[in-house]
């Protein structure tokens, strides 16, 4: 009743603002009364209540009764506060924002005392809703805003990001200039402004900042003040500007004043002043800030005392309780009062969130205080316990080393040939006699595995692994099972190690894992099993590149040093390799607690002592590298010369023929250089080449690392010859960088990064070298093994390779190849993510299911070859070859890994030309692909330079929110027209001459289709939209072509593969108009209930209530999917976008995960939501955003939008497009979605030429 009276009463409305239609329609009135006993007492009904007050107004309008004019305002006032200030009668702005002011007191109340964020943001929409219908001249309009004001406050104090703070002081500051002297919310209204203004100086304590804080303070705590406890607290927060001005000007002369002004707003406060604990903790940091400026000792007993009466205000659940313990903490501290420093800051600790300032800095005191009161080590023990990533943290005892009894410990302890033989002959006789004892076949097992390590032998190793599962199995309890599961995970890794099969490692780390929890953790031997975890875990990461393995085998060594190990090398051994994980994590992640506590664990370890001259020299190798890693971050001297000091000794220690002798020597070479980049001496940078340079002469040219090396060795030639300008060094350089790119033994990544280098540094002077090395670059990205790491980890590695192909393309042009050339490379060097998921899920897909063998080896060895490092590693290269090899000789198998052919990419373009964009700063090109063969269009007009310009005009234009002024709006759109002209005239009107689109078809004539892949900067803009739409002749791309998007023309042949006609055309439909933290979408509800109404066989949720395991759970299930919800872009993870449904904050539905999904019978997705094809990232190239992960998980058709859309016409679109989408019979022609979104957004378009974020967001994406 409700909804249909709705549309009636809107439609008779719309008829009169449209044709004018009678101003007094007593249909009309009896429609509005009867919509409005609709209405539940008390209930805001936003719809019902717009329609009948605009009725109402135009009643008033034809009658002048001013009965239908109070109706009105009433009615329309109780909107304003959810509802934008342009859909009300302007006219009756002014008297509808008094209304609505009523609203927003009693909401800004309950936000105040319910702490609900999503609530304040709301009351903070009101209030500028309300603030911009009021007219300055209002008298109302000073307290309106302040309540602004106070709401961002609110919001600030609930999120501590600096904009509300910023936008409340605006407001504080434009009420105080309004309000005469005399006017009685002055007073309240400069406490606030006073308080605002002082934790933005805490924040940013500039002078400027400090000096306003100060003179609003001042000001407030000279007027008086109604309230009895608001002159108390406008006395505190002058104190602690004051000492503000104390600590970041060194103004002493204030001091004195802080003091007094704060013992002033003590004694000004009743017992019932609801932040007395405030009071008194700032009169302590007062009283502790004068002492430390030589005040006498008795104020620290004051300052104790009244910061103790602070934390006993509070319960320990009070959000201030922390911040009251640490003030305490501090006075105590200087006081000398180390035990109860001890016990406070144990407690507090133990109540405050880890990852917090004032944790760390809490932590950091309590350890102080430990170490005064004990001295040694067991404050550094306790912070361990306490707080692993503080800085001031020490290790505790490390794990101790397990040795064998009888023959084994000897043999072990010698390694001597004699002693082995003479322990497997004893052993062997014991096995030969019988015996099945658990032990004895056991230390069979060792004794075979201490023969491993001195002749290699792989079947010795085979035999021991045999020989250990047998005993583990046969072992009479928990205790020994563990020790000897842990012994075979070690096994496992070196057979992993020579062999490089994946279940080895894979079982090391599980046997690891079993024989950790099968012991006790006060077994003698259960810190030594857990650093035998921490070893399978390090060689994983070092190996795969996995973070979850760096972080447990991290986990794992903090565990370890907790324990009691008594051999001083061994314990020196896992603080080492502690540090070297801190590093390498540090590397990935930037975190600098991890850098300081990887030097001071690598510091101990050198401290600590090592067994022989080799582990010596490893230490110091790892404590070099994180120094020089810091003085690389920091601009420190002091740690670059500490770190090349280290490494000389590591160097020294070393012998010339031993191991590890090359690679001391170029870390050795990296410390210097990084020493160079600190001081600047070029001497250091000519010591790291030479140093770099006897690196190589020691290192044989099938060791896995001399890629590594070499790519190292380029780079501090290539600095030299930038400083010295000497083309020795760039061309010995250049031949480093080339050498390691074709060293085939290296990982994939780095080859990867040394032909980038090397490539980059010919552009400009050789660009047909550059174009070899570039070229190999692109080659080499699908060999980046990515199956392993997680989604974050796959975009951080080709984050490096960011333009890559756009840049070796337009080489490729440049220098003469043919525009097949090019394509090839855009098609390898797009999309790699995209293209990897779709060799799993194809070409992998059936080489397994027909060849399963072959499958398995080549998934092993494609993910072996970027992390091992043994000797084998050539070996392993080769066997990878071998295997594409033995692939590319099956039936069907030809083309498999292998660039795409002319005939393969012309054959995607029978429905429809394709093409390729690349723009680069030096050419800008489309390639059109045909099914008669390739063009190469060079557009002229277009260049990297306005591109990147206009993307910037665009979408600062696209992202206004709706409250600017009409004059900001109108020349928004203006913007986006004139990008959208630009576009057509620079790159799609040339790209349309060429494939012969030169008119719009006629209504008897099929609409003809192309498929645009954009790259790069191109993905950001709208070209199905560009063109000249106010001159309405048809020079615009939609009015020439239906438009569709790909990433790539392997990734269009891929959704044209799940093509196919489904039994059923079900459809999940959900709506979320309101959403946990985000703003209410009023119309999704409306939309879903549309479109479901119109789909066969829906599942609708419109009421907000849907999850993102619910969805996940159905996705899979329906044909058509329409999802209208909220849409979040994500630039700093693209792969975290994600839809907003009901329970997304703790389970956001993202793109990782839709990624992960294969939704068989899916085949259209319209994602009716913010940004779903938008991208804005390093990784452009990648497409990684909802319409492509859509895309991915199965869908052959996705819509979706490129910038944010509004709910209302969302509703309007996606009605129209279904309706298109249906045939006479009533059912869906889901081929014809392209057709179908293309008609509707040019239906819209010549409805409001003029404003292209209604009509030019909606895109189709796939088949």
């Amino acid at each position: 009743m409700r909804d249909r009276l709705l549309a009636a009463l809107r439609e008779r409305l719309h008829e009169l603002s449209t044709t004018g239609g009678p101003m007094l329609d007593p249909e009309r009135d009896r429609l509005a009364e009867a919509l409005w006993r609709t209405v539940e007492p008390g209930v805001v009904d936003l719809e019902v209540s717009m329609a009948v007050g605009w009725h109402q107004w135009h009643r008033h309008h034809a009658s002048q009764d001013e009965n239908d004019l109070r109706d009105a305002v009433h009615i329309l006032g109780r909107c304003l506060f959810f509802v934008d200030a342009a859909e009300f009668p302007e006219d009756l702005l002014p008297d509808i924002a008094d209304i609505a002011a009523g609203i927003g007191n009693g909401l800004l109340a309950q936000a105040a005392s319910s702490g609900d964020l999503t609530l304040v943001e709301v009351v903070v929409d009101g209030w500028r809703r309300v603030l911009t219908a009021t007219p300055p001249e209002h008298p109302q309009w000073p307290l309106r805003a302040v309540q602004l004001g106070t709401s961002l406050h609110f919001q600030y104090e609930l999120t501590a990001a600096t904009e509300p703070l910023e936008e409340s002081i605006t407001h504080f500051r434009a009420a105080v200039a309004s309000l005469p002297g005399n006017d009685a919310i002055r007073s309240p209204l400069l406490s606030n402004f006073a308080i605002a203004l002082r934790e933005r100086a805490e924040r940013s304590p500039s002078v400027a900042n400090i000096g306003e804080a100060l003179t609003v303070a001042r000001e407030a705590a000279a007027r008086p003040h109604a309230d009895r406890h608001a002159l108390p607290t406008v006395l505190s927060n002058l104190g602690m500007v004051l000492q503000l001005r104390v600590n970041h000007q060194s103004d002493l002369s204030v001091l004195p004043e802080a003091v007094a002004v704060s013992r002033a707003a003590l004694r000004e406060a009743d017992a019932d002043h609801p932040a007395l604990y405030n009071l008194l903790t700032h009169l302590g940091t007062a009283l502790v800030l004068s002492h430390k400026h030589g005040g006498p000792p008795e104020v620290l007993d004051e300052a104790v005392s009244v910061s103790r009466q602070a934390l006993r205000l509070t319960r320990p659940d009070h959000p201030a309780h922390s911040t009251l313990a640490h003030n305490l903490i501090d006075a105590l501290l200087a006081r000398g009062d180390l035990e109860e420093v001890f016990s406070v800051a144990t407690d507090t600790l133990s109540r405050t969130a880890p990852g917090r300032p004032l944790y760390d800095q809490t932590a950091a005191r309590f350890v102080l205080a430990l170490s005064r009161l004990r001295p040694g080590d067991a404050a550094a023990r306790a912070g361990l316990q306490l707080l692993p990533v503080v800085k001031d943290e020490r290790s505790r005892e490390t794990i101790m080393v397990v040795v064998s009894d009888g023959l084994i410990e000897k043999a072990a302890r010698t390694r001597a040939p004699g002693d082995i033989e003479a322990a497997e002959s004893v052993l062997r006789q014991f096995a030969a006699g019988g015996s099945s004892h658990a032990k004895l076949v056991y230390q069979l097992a060792l004794c075979l595995w201490l023969r491993f390590r001195a002749d290699g032998s792989p079947e010795v190793l085979d035999e021991a692994i045999d020989l250990t599962r047998r005993a583990v199995d046969a072992a009479p309890d928990e205790d020994i099972q563990a020790v000897m599961r842990s012994q075979l995970g070690i096994m496992l890794v070196s057979r992993f190690d020579t062999r490089g099969t994946l279940a080895d490692l894979d079982e090391a780390v599980q046997a690891h894992r079993d024989a950790v929890a099968g012991m006790s953790p006060d077994h003698p031997h259960y810190f030594e099993r857990q650093w035998s975890l921490g070893q399978a875990l390090q060689a994983r990461f070092e190996r795969l590149g996995s973070k979850s393995d760096l972080n447990a085998s991290i986990d794992v060594a903090r565990h370890t040093l907790s324990g009691t190990i008594q051999d001083a090398g061994v314990r020196a051994s896992v603080l080492s390799s502690l540090g070297q994980m801190l590093r390498q994590r540090h590397s990935e992640e930037k975190t600098q607690a991890d850098l300081d506590e990887a030097i001071a664990v690598s510091r101990q370890a050198v401290l600590a002592g090592a067994s022989g001259q080799e582990q010596k020299a490893t230490f110091l190798s790892n404590l070099g590298l994180a120094l020089a890693e810091r003085a690389q971050l920091a601009g420190s001297s002091a740690d670059a010369d500490e770190a090349v000091d280290a490494l000389r000794q590591s160097v020294r220690l070393t012998a010339v023929d031993g191991l590890y002798y090359a690679a001391h020597l170029f870390n050795l070479a990296f410390v210097l250089h990084v020493r160079w980049r600190v001081s600047g001496t070029l001497a250091d940078l000519s010591e790291a080449i030479a140093t770099g340079r006897l690196g190589v002469e020691h290192s044989s040219p099938d060791q896995p690392l001399r890629g590594v090396w070499l790519g190292d060795l380029g780079v501090h030639l290539l600095d030299r010859h930038l400083a010295t300008e000497s083309p020795d060094d760039l061309d010995a350089a250049v031949r480093a960088f080339t050498e390691a790119a074709r060293t085939e033994a290296a990982s994939v990544s780095h080859r990867l990064r040394a032909a980038v280098n090397g490539g980059g540094a010919l552009l400009d002077k050789d660009p047909g070298r550059a174009f070899e090395l570039l070229a190999l670059a692109v080659e080499l990205l699908p060999k980046l093994p990515s199956r392993r790491l997680s989604r974050g980890e796959q975009q951080e590695a080709l984050v490096s390779s960011a333009g890559l192909a756009s840049t070796v393309a337009a080489l490729a042009l440049d220098q003469g190849h043919d525009a097949f050339r090019a394509l090839q490379l855009l098609e390898q060097g797009r999309a790699v993510l995209h293209s990897q998921l779709i060799d799993t899920r194809t070409d992998l897909t059936d080489l397994r299911e027909r060849h399963p063998e072959i499958a398995a080896q080549f998934e092993s060895l494609r993910l072996l070859l970027d992390g091992a490092t043994g000797e084998d590693r050539h070996r392993r290269a080769a066997e990878f070859e071998a295997c594409l090899d033995r692939v590319h000789r099956l039936k069907g198998f030809e083309r498999f890994l292998l660039l795409p052919d002319l005939d393969q990419l012309t054959g995607e373009a029978a429905d429809g030309p394709v093409v390729v964009f690349n723009t680069h700063r030096t050419r800008c090109d489309a390639l059109i692909v045909r099914p008669s063969g390739l063009t190469e269009l060079r557009l002229h007009g277009l260049d990297q330079q306005t591109l990147v310009a206009k993307v910037g005009e665009f979408h600062s234009a696209a992202r206004m929110s709706g409250f600017e002024t009409l004059d900001q709006r109108r020349q928004a759109r203006e913007q986006l027209n004139g990008v959208l002209e630009w576009l057509w005239d620079t790159c799609m009107e040339p790209v349309l001459r060429e494939l012969g689109f030169n008119d719009t078809p006629q209504d008897d004539q099929p609409w003809p289709r192309a498929w645009w892949a954009p790259g790069g900067l191109l993905n950001l803009l709208p070209i199905h939209a560009a063109g000249h739409h106010a001159e309405r002749k048809g020079r615009t791309v939609m009015d020439r072509v239906v438009s569709s998007y790909t990433p790539t023309i392997r990734a269009l042949r891929y959704a044209r593969q799940r093509r196919r006609t489904p039994d059923t055309l079900a459809s999940l439909v959900v709506g979320m108009p309101i959403t946990p933290q985000a703003p209410p979408l009023p119309f999704s509800e409306e939309e879903a209930q549309s479109v479901g109404s119109l789909l066969e066989g829906s599942l609708v949720s419109e009421d907000g209530s849907a999850t993102t395991a619910w969805a996940l759970r159905h996705l899979g299930r329906f044909p058509l999917v329409h999802l209208a919800c909220h849409g979040v872009s994500d630039p700093a993870d693209p792969a975290e976008s994600r839809l907003l449904l009901s329970d997304h904050v703790n389970d956001p539905l993202t793109v990782a995960r839709l990624i992960d999904q294969r939704l068989g019978d899916g085949q259209l997705a319209y994602l009716s939501a913010c940004l779903t094809a938008f991208s804005l990232t390093p990784l452009m190239d990648e497409s990684i955003h909802l319409a492509a992960a859509f895309q991915l998980a199965g869908f052959p058709h996705v819509v979706g939008t490129l910038w944010p859309i509004g709910d209302r016409i969302s509703v309007e679109v996606a009605r129209s497009f279904y309706s298109a989408l249906m045939l006479e019979d009533g059912r869906l022609d889901l081929g014809r979605a392209a057709y179908a979104l293309h008609r509707v957004t040019r239906e819209l378009r010549d409805r409001f030429p003029n404003n292209c974020k209604l009509w030019g967001p909606y895109l189709h994406m796939g088949a």
